[in-house]
């Protein structure tokens, strides 16, 4: 974004005008999820405030611009990353990186691929975060079909279980110990990688499965 060209040049009057723009946009559009996922974004990034970045994706996961979404994602792994929070930063740029490889967009998913690795984390692997499995897993995850069952990661599965075993994001989270977002973003992969559109088709798939596990 120009914010995000503004600060890295350390023309913070600059950025912090570009923030107020983005937030009379929003004012404005207060029903269209571009716009308000946009001017928390870029009011995440000036502040450099992590909440604020979260919830500029769940913003602009509502709306229609994936790649939009994908670079805030990108942008919140980052921030993830900077504070230390590499489990919840993964599953965040693996999905980020999913979708710019999805659009054909080469050099950003490598972008996030380098991020991935020197978070210690294969391509797209979420790294089993959820799971405790570490870097030598990574073999396994380039080698999963890109759809059905056996496209989720570990963390995926317990999220998908627990969700369709009743489960809120935020109470599955608190029996993952991660945070709503982390589950959110797994949540979403899981209902891409099933195509289903509900909570309650994906428990008729789990349920189906009878996959206790």
């Amino acid at each position: 974004t120009a914010v995000r060209t503004a600060l890295t040049a350390g023309d913070r009057a600059l950025a912090e005008d570009l923030v107020a723009q983005a937030a009379a946009h929003a004012e404005r559009n207060p029903e269209v999820p571009t716009a308000t996922g946009t001017a928390a974004l870029v009011a995440g990034l000036a502040a450099d405030d992590v909440g604020l970045l979260e919830r500029s994706v769940s913003l602009l996961a509502a709306g229609p611009r994936p790649l939009v979404l994908a670079d805030a994602r990108t942008d919140l792994g980052r921030a993830l990353l900077a504070a230390g929070r590499t489990a919840e930063a993964v599953p965040v740029l693996a999905a980020a990186q999913d979708a710019f490889a999805a659009a054909g967009a080469d050099a950003a998913s490598a972008d996030v691929r380098r991020l991935l690795d020197g978070a210690g984390s294969g391509p797209g692997a979420d790294a089993e975060s959820l799971s405790g499995a570490g870097p030598g897993r990574t073999g396994a995850v380039r080698n999963r079909p890109a759809q059905g069952w056996e496209a989720l990661t570990a963390s995926e599965r317990k999220v998908a279980r627990l969700i369709a075993g009743g489960h809120t994001n935020r109470s599955a989270a608190e029996a993952l110990v991660v945070s709503p977002h982390t589950v959110n973003t797994h949540l979403t992969s899981v209902f891409r990688k099933l195509t289903v559109r509900s909570r309650v088709q994906l428990a008729h798939v789990v349920l189906a499965r009878g996959d206790t596990e």
